[in-house]
Order: structure tokens, then sequence, then C-alpha cells
């Protein structure tokens, strides 16, 4: 992965529940978007669409992340109940 400088950075704290709930919104000038699960339950990443079928696993550890570079939106879903996820993005 190539190093790019970023002149910004957003944070977020978003809670994750059984249905496709958005993570971060789309970002043309994103660089690269980080999110971090905060508690014990599986999330999966995805678009509107994903599922826990269809999903990239962001394994039910405290502090797991994925880093994702993209510029799409970026939605989650878990399996029961809700999850907290942090995310930090840097853009232009």
């Amino acid at each position: 992965m190539t190093s790019v400088p970023s002149n910004a950075i957003a944070t977020g704290q978003p809670n994750v529940s059984t249905s496709a709930t958005p993570i971060a919104p789309a970002r043309p000038d994103r660089k690269r978007l980080t999110i971090i699960n905060g508690g014990t339950a599986d999330v999966f990443i995805g678009g509107p669409n994903v599922t826990a079928a269809n999903g990239a696993l962001l394994a039910g550890t405290k502090g797991q992340s994925i880093v994702l570079e993209t510029a799409a939106a970026v939605y989650g879903i878990v399996g029961a109940d809700t999850a907290a996820v942090s995310f930090i993005e840097e853009f232009a």
C-alpha cells in the first residue's frame, strides 16, 4: 500500500443492526476508511445490500479492524442485536 498524504480526517461511532446499516457515507475524495469493532459481535461489511452471507467479516473481537480504500458508502450488518463500531476516514 502506497502512503498518500491526507488533508483531513473524520470519525464516527454508529451502531450496526440486523438490517444493512450505514457506517460511512460515500465520499469522492476518501483515501482510506478504517472500521474498528467495538465489541464481540461479528459485523459483516459491504454495500447497501450487505448480508451475513455476502459481507466481509469484521470478527467479533474488540479492537479488530478492517481497512478499505474506497470512496463508496459502506454498510454493516450483524446477526443479532446491535454492535458498536468506530470508523476513521482519511480524505483530501
